[in-house]
């Protein structure tokens, strides 16, 4: 009889812990106008972008003179760069992001242009030639690759996007500092392929996936995640994005931290680590 009532008590509390369908509608309600103001706003903001990448042990290789491959060791990359976003129609609208990098390893970084607003008209058009550069100039940094857009992944949900995806409540989890949050898995079902990988022949287009976190307390979005896998030369190449946002001074979401992993055949290739720090405001206006 004992268990019985225990067992009754755990199904009763996980079942009390599961958000009602008014509680879902307000949670999304809230990411779609937190979207519309993040993609309204932020192209009026500027702050720090540190990346640390590691490229762990016998993921690169040397040939020696006699033609022999060795696997090198473990090596990280530090570039520390200003971050801000460029915006392709008013007001706000499709932004993209620019850096201007300001240090490398710790050592100044003279090369290149000297402002963000030069920066904006290189990266003007979005297209696989344009990004195959882009991707090119970051690799003279020592850089595996780059991440690229991922600060603005929740642009996904705004302009109404929100109904695009599918959302199904996963679980809770809680954090120190945050507290309680509501972890919602989600998947594109409408609309155009939201995701392009560059770097092949042809871009190639990924419907999205991922998962949402939002905090119980005030339904403020905490947390996106984006996971995508494709082939490359009958190779699986699998990305696993986490995109976590804070809060500011202004009232506008801004990404406070974004953590990537590549894995090539089930085996981790590179590990990115972005952190932002000190944003301010370059552009008038209210946020709204």
């Amino acid at each position: 009889m004992f268990f019985a009532v225990l067992w009754v008590l755990v199904l009763t509390t996980a079942f009390a812990q599961q958000p009602t369908t008014s509680q879902t509608r307000a949670v999304l309600s809230r990411l779609g106008k937190e979207a519309d103001r993040f993609e309204r706003n932020a192209h009026r903001f500027v702050g720090i972008e540190t990346l640390r990448q590691v490229q762990p042990a016998g993921t690169r290789y040397s040939t020696g003179p006699r033609g022999i491959n060795t696997k090198l060791p473990e090596v990280t990359r530090v570039v520390v760069s200003e971050y801000g976003y460029i915006s392709a129609d008013e007001p706000g609208g499709s932004l993209k992001e620019i850096r201007l990098i300001l240090s490398v390893d710790g050592q100044q970084w003279k090369q290149g242009k000297k402002d963000l607003n030069s920066l904006a008209s290189r990266i003007g058009t979005r297209d696989a030639k344009n990004y195959s550069k882009t991707l090119e100039s970051y690799e003279d940094y020592g850089l595996r690759g780059f991440l690229s857009d991922a600060g603005q992944i929740i642009l996904l949900f705004s302009r109404r996007g929100v109904e695009k995806y599918e959302f199904t409540f996963d679980r809770r989890e809680s954090d120190d500092v945050t507290g309680s949050l509501l972890v919602y898995k989600y998947r594109q079902i409408d609309g155009d392929q939201g995701l392009t990988i560059y770097g092949e022949s042809e871009p190639i287009r990924h419907r999205m996936r991922g998962e949402y976190w939002v905090r119980d307390a005030d339904m403020v979005p905490y947390r996106v995640t984006l996971d995508s896998t494709h082939l490359v030369k009958e190779s699986e190449i699998r990305d696993i994005t986490m995109v976590d946002y804070q809060m500011s001074q202004w009232g506008l979401l801004l990404p406070s931290k974004i953590d990537h992993k590549q894995f090539v055949d089930k085996q981790i290739f590179v590990i990115d680590e972005f952190v932002y720090s000190d944003f301010k405001q370059v552009q008038p206006g209210r946020v709204r």
